[in-house]
């Protein structure tokens, strides 16, 4: 019985060691040339990859054609941190897998009400006119100035000649 023990104990040791052995944390070169933590994606691929610290959400897609289409969604101002902007990025149809490009940011924090966050893009094409000039896209998105939370939300509008950018704000909501 002594020994059946020790060999059961030795086994799951085995087991839980092979096991935790994939558990290492993953690192992919960055720009700087160094090395930062990857992110570890299952099951359905995500449309772009990022390193770990950046949060992409509120996705908002604008279809161009079969072969052509742009993402606006709320980005981090930067890696780790709270304050949000709004980023597009195009993406085309190449070999039956779709290809995006880099992040381009469209409507960073501003002053006053919208100083902590901006997020949760809505764009649509359109005729607009705005102080006399026209514009072909609207972007409806959410902001406010609280840093800790989403509490004090407001719904502002921006509008832009080509569809990504430079989006011009239309004042207070």
């Amino acid at each position: 019985m002594k020994k059946f023990t020790i060999v059961l104990m030795a086994a799951i040791l085995l087991i839980s060691s092979a096991l935790f052995a994939g558990c290492k944390s993953a690192k992919k070169p960055n720009e700087g040339g160094g090395e930062e933590d990857a992110k570890i994606l299952t099951g359905i691929g995500a449309m772009f990859d990022e390193p770990v610290g950046w949060k992409n959400e509120n996705a908002s897609v604008v279809c161009f054609s079969d072969m052509e289409r742009y993402v606006f969604y709320t980005r981090s101002t930067e890696a780790y941190s709270q304050k949000t902007s709004i980023a597009v990025r195009k993406g085309t149809l190449q070999e039956g897998i779709w290809k995006w490009g880099d992040a381009t940011t469209v409507l960073s924090p501003a002053e006053g009400w919208e100083s902590a966050h901006v997020y949760a893009p809505s764009v649509v094409k359109g005729n607009f006119i705005y102080q006399g000039k026209n514009y072909s896209w609207l972007m409806a998105y959410s902001a406010n100035a609280n840093e800790g939370d989403l509490l004090g939300s407001q719904i502002g509008f921006a509008l832009a000649e080509s569809i990504d950018g430079t989006y011009v704000r239309l004042g207070a909501p």
